[in-house]
């Protein structure tokens, strides 16, 4: 995983911020350390019309393709498989 860096603003002002460099970890720990480890996503909020229109149409298309197609048309979910084989027991004995 890459170390984070930081930038300057540019007005002079100095926006880095020194931090303590942790030692890393060796062995075993650093086997446990990097399993616990997870990154997640930055979230942007795009206002544009013509893109969110056309976000809804796709979802709306697979929604359809679902709902209309493979349950409806398809009778997806009522399908059903031949039998393949059957099983007999005999059991011998007495019972009281």
């Amino acid at each position: 995983m890459p170390e984070p860096t930081s930038s300057s603003s540019g007005d002079g002002a100095s926006g880095s911020v020194a931090a303590a460099a942790a030692p890393k970890p060796t062995g075993l720990a650093a086997c446990c350390t990097n399993f616990f480890e997870y990154e997640t996503p930055k979230v942007v909020t795009i206002q544009n019309v013509p893109l969110g229109i056309l976000r809804m149409l796709l979802q709306l298309m697979v929604i359809a393709f679902v709902v209309v197609y493979q349950l409806w048309y398809a009778r997806g979910y009522q399908e059903f498989a031949e039998v393949e084989s059957s099983v007999t027991t005999k059991v011998k004995g007495f019972s009281r």
